[in-house]
């Protein structure tokens, strides 16, 4: 029970940190409770801090935040769309094109992935195109 408290102590300080976006600090409080997590919610905590690493564009701590709560829950379409994210930042295309072809498969009402698949299809085929011509 005291763990409990804790844990939803620092949920509330990461909430009011977002607020000022402190996304370093919030890392900070992410990874504390990912430490201490009884693994009933590190998948929601993984995928909380994956979202500041995307802020702070640091594509490689997202990714493997993604990665790990992709592991455990494979069906989570925001998730997949996380990933997307932090491998077209990293200028994996291919790859990101999956993951949000994943989130899309997972969530088709989720237009996000769906204009972002629709954006990196085409940023392969003109840079495709562009090297062909050259």
């Amino acid at each position: 029970m005291r763990w409990y408290s804790i844990q939803c102590h620092q949920t509330i300080k990461v909430v009011e940190i977002l607020k000022f976006n402190k996304y370093d600090e919030s890392i900070e409080t992410y990874t504390k409770l990912i430490e201490d997590s009884d693994n009933n919610n590190i998948i929601k905590l993984l995928s909380n801090r994956c979202a500041c690493y995307l802020k702070l564009e640091k594509y490689e701590d997202a990714t493997k935040d993604a990665v790990q709560a992709l592991k455990l829950e494979q069906t989570n379409a925001k998730l997949w769309g996380r990933l997307g994210a932090s491998l077209y930042g990293s200028n994996n295309l291919e790859e990101s094109l999956s993951a949000y072809k994943k989130a899309y498969e997972l969530d088709n009402k989720n237009t996000t992935s769906i204009n972002r698949w629709k954006n990196i299809y085409t940023d392969i085929h003109y840079h495709s195109l562009l090297i062909f011509l050259y």
